[in-house]
């Protein structure tokens, strides 16, 4: 059975199928895992059982109508359709609760980038950048001069990662910044490190993300003195 505080078995395969709708040349393979570990886990349906007996050398049409038929018997949202900030529970569907971890570093990028420096994502001590678009964003992009990572009581979109050579736009992972009560969401666009968002606690997530606007131990005398001037610019400005 799942155990507390990891997704359930219908998440894992709602995950799996929205994964295999938005990249269909990965294959079925990873759907049909998924409905396998499921009737393990304890789910149950007609369908399920058609889909995790079927091969990955299906026609395609037919095993998404099994994973469409499943999620409905199963009363798992239809793929794109689970709210933001939502997970599949083995009771229906609830809100994130906010077990995950966020760590963040500045580092430099190296390489096709050439000598600047990105901020690093750990989330549950995974460093998500380079799953994503591949390089974090410059600090002036992200922290300098204003924090984008603070969770406001309006939800945002900022870019969290950018194509190793260094440009945003050429490749781009976005992550909404939802607050609710007692937690901060985090759900994904663009180029995805992971199949689903993740829930931090708010008040660890704030702390994280002063800290990291405060550490200024990285810095260059060139990258202090811009960032003192943007900083300077938007108070006066």
């Amino acid at each position: 059975m799942t155990e507390p505080g990891t997704d359930s078995a219908g998440q894992r395969l709602y995950d799996a199928a929205t994964t295999w709708s938005a990249d269909p040349a990965c294959g079925p393979g990873d759907v049909i895992a998924a409905a396998c570990q499921a009737l393990v886990d304890g789910a149950d349906s007609p369908t399920l059982r058609e889909l995790a007996g079927a091969s990955a050398r299906d026609s395609a049409a037919d095993i998404r109508d099994l994973v469409t038929q499943s999620l409905d018997e199963l009363m798992i949202p239809a793929v794109g359709t689970l709210p933001p900030d939502c997970r599949v529970t083995a009771g229906g569907i609830a809100n994130r609760p906010g077990i995950d971890t966020l760590r963040l570093a500045i580092a430099p990028t190296g390489g096709e980038a050439g000598d600047g420096f990105q901020v690093l994502v750990y989330v549950n001590g995974t460093e998500i950048t380079a799953a994503g678009a591949g390089l974090g964003m410059d600090p002036y992009d992200l922290l300098i001069p204003t924090n984008l990572l603070i969770a406001t009581n309006a939800p945002h979109t900022v870019g969290i990662a950018r194509c190793e050579c260094g440009t945003y736009g050429c490749g781009a992972t976005n992550v909404t910044i939802t607050r609710g009560p007692g937690v901060v969401h985090w759900d994904w666009s663009a180029e995805k490190p992971m199949p689903c968002g993740v829930s931090f606690p708010a008040d660890l997530y704030d702390a994280e993300v002063a800290r990291i606007a405060a550490d200024h131990a990285w810095e260059t005398p060139a990258r202090t003195a811009g960032r003192l001037i943007l900083t300077a610019s938007t108070t006066n400005g």
